[in-house]
């Protein structure tokens, strides 16, 4: 159930979070070590040990001098294996050696290789402008953002705690922070995103309801499930906004490079507005509370099962012993594979990866157009949807008064399956909404079809609500 915010008695009352407006208008000056006082509050860091092997092991490795004795490590010798190499669709094939560390128990491993990690920085200065100050940020290696969404509940939140987001959101976050005693509180939202004021004020009536807010999860390109990107005025007041409320940003930007505005390839990043990090490390106006996450799961492949986590190093810190102790290690195999392959992708300016990223939006920018005009043609009157400018999705809401739930046997007895918004409600409440992805569409034909079936079932619902309305007033 989701948590209340309903203001209770006076004597319960806690004092309010300063308003964004306040904040926007005179923002204090920035304290760095925001997201060290952020973790502290997690009760699993506080908790958190590492495993004492693995400190006896890394002292062991860093020092060749130590005859071991003392860890069950396998001898390098008796691997099987010695390289690997990945045939690329232009016909390039990228090969990489794998050392002892790398099929072994790597001490590394569990927050990724070093130049894995240092491709990472130097992608976000290159391509997004981020200059990360090593004294302060750093990122690490996951195994693509669900995994880092997981790790990031894991550190940042202790049971009890609500995570707050859009009114819609994706159901990977839902997913894992339920069934860790986690509550995530849906804010009001509008086009552009959750509304900063909306969110001070739900972290002031649920601290006085004893409950505390303890993080903005934001997907703020191409949002799963509405579509909707968040331009600049709306960022830096919703961080401003997180800053009065003493949260931290998990920045969920799995679609960064799915964008279809007039700058394409990578310079649509430049072309757009600033991430949430680029604004936590703006000098004077950042104070180090965002975690951002990146995947190429959109952009090259969800097989890869790579994604980096970049955040102060209050918080990496913190993930590395939260690798070691349920993982150990991430793939040193994997690792070493993907990190030749983004080298590969990173050379001449990232050219490769540019051509393919101008690839992927190519494909996905007609098949929404494909989408949007099929709507155009079969749904005017019988619902309303967005024109996305990034990401997979657009959303779809009927315009008869029902639940979308209500409907989706009868989609799917239709020869069509698109997912009632109503799944991606963090308090599972009702939804005219769909969410409805082009991601899939082979052809035009096939957007023109399934949008004919979703008319069909929505002018028998449309039909049926009205009827229902004149029985009613008839009664």
């Amino acid at each position: 159930r989701a948590p209340s915010a309903e203001r209770p008695t006076a004597e319960r009352r806690a004092p309010e979070p300063p308003s964004p407006r306040r904040a926007m208008d005179s923002p204090p000056p920035p304290e760095r070590r925001a997201m060290d006082r952020l973790v502290e509050r997690s009760a699993l860091c506080n908790k958190l040990q590492r495993n004492p092997i693995r400190i006896v092991m890394n002292r062991i490795q860093a020092d060749p001098r130590i005859a071991s004795l003392a860890g069950g490590r396998p001898v390098g010798a008796l691997f099987p294996l010695k390289g690997v190499a990945l045939e690329l669709a232009d016909g390039a094939t990228v090969r990489a050696s794998l050392g002892d560390d790398d099929l072994n128990y790597g001490a590394a491993n569990a927050t990724g290789t070093k130049k894995l990690r240092r491709w990472q920085r130097d992608f976000l200065r290159d391509v997004h402008g981020v200059h990360l100050d090593p004294a302060t940020h750093d990122a690490v290696a996951t195994s693509g953002n669900s995994d880092s969404i997981f790790k990031c509940v894991l550190a940042l939140t202790s049971a009890g705690d609500v995570i707050l987001s859009d009114e819609h959101t994706y159901t990977g976050l839902l997913a894992c922070a339920r069934p860790l005693g986690r509550f995530v509180a849906g804010v009001a939202s509008d086009r552009d995103g959750v509304l900063p004021e909306a969110l001070v004020e739900t972290c002031a009536k649920l601290a006085a309801n004893g409950r505390r807010a303890a993080v903005c999860y934001v997907i703020p390109t191409g949002s799963n499930p509405t579509g909707a990107t968040m331009p600049k005025r709306r960022r830096e007041h919703l961080y401003l906004a997180c800053r009065a409320a003493g949260l931290a940003i998990v920045e969920d930007d799995s679609y960064c490079l799915l964008r279809y505005g007039p700058a394409r390839g990578l310079a649509c990043v430049s072309a757009g507005p600033p991430s949430f990090l680029a604004l936590d490390c703006a000098a004077g106006f950042g104070d180090g509370r965002v975690a951002r996450l990146d995947s190429f799961s959109k952009s090259l492949c969800p097989g890869l099962r790579l994604g980096f986590l970049t955040a102060p190093v209050g918080l990496i810190d913190k993930l590395q012993v939260v690798n070691e102790v349920t993982t150990w290690a991430l793939s040193g195999v994997a690792m070493r594979a993907s990190e030749a392959l983004l080298e590969r992708f990173a050379e001449h300016g990232y050219a490769r990866l540019d051509r393919q990223v101008v690839r992927v939006q190519a494909c996905y920018a007609t098949r929404r157009d494909w989408l949007l005009a099929a709507c155009g043609r079969h749904l005017k009157g019988l619902a309303s949807w967005n024109a996305p400018d990034a990401g997979m999705f657009l959303f779809l809401e009927c315009a008869a008064d029902v639940d979308a739930a209500d409907l989706l046997e009868a989609m799917l007895d239709a020869g069509v399956a698109i997912l009632p918004a109503g799944g991606f409600r963090p308090d599972a409440g009702p939804s005219r909404a769909f969410r409805v992805s082009f991601a899939q569409l082979a052809s035009a034909d096939a957007a023109d079809a399934a949008a004919a079936k979703i008319a069909s079932v929505l002018r028998d619902a449309a039909a049926v609500a009205r009827a229902t309305e004149a029985f009613e007033a008839h009664v």
